[in-house]
């Protein structure tokens, strides 16, 4: 499997490149209006979900965009991450599945795997993502 990695101090995220319609570089201005976790782009109506809020790492710079393939509609969801770059291949067999500690943090259900050799390697599930980041936009707006 080719995937983006995003990395981070002691683990890196990996998103599938079957799950990415595209990736964008961000302007200062635009990495920095992210406010909160996440938020709805009101002009294009994407999602927009900040991996480093998401994984407790305000500090993080954002520089790229990463548009997912999600099902569902309903604009896109688009993960601003700190510096991506395309790994090499990765094999599926080395990814298992996340250990029970890791099941209490409230980030755990956004991925689908681990790979522990050579530093933690978390494996995004797209289509859960989006699914939470629709749920907590829905969520803001009854708020």
């Amino acid at each position: 499997m080719q995937a983006f990695v995003c990395a981070f101090d002691g683990f890196s995220v990996a998103i599938p490149m079957g799950l990415v319609a595209s990736l964008s570089s961000l302007a200062g201005g635009e990495a920095g209006a992210q406010r909160g976790m996440v938020e709805r782009d009101g002009e294009s109506g994407d999602i927009r979900v900040s991996l480093p809020l998401l994984l407790g790492r305000p500090r993080e710079g954002v520089r790229h965009g990463v548009a997912l393939r999600c099902p569902g509609g309903g604009g896109r969801v688009v993960l601003l991450c700190p510096e991506v770059a395309l790994s090499g291949e990765i094999p599926d067999g080395e990814f298992h599945p996340a250990p029970r500690a890791l099941k209490s943090a409230r980030f755990s259900a956004l991925f689908s795997g681990i790979r522990c050799e050579g530093g933690a390697l978390l494996l995004l599930d797209a289509e859960r993502l989006g699914a939470a980041a629709r749920l907590a936009r829905k969520g803001e707006a009854k708020g």
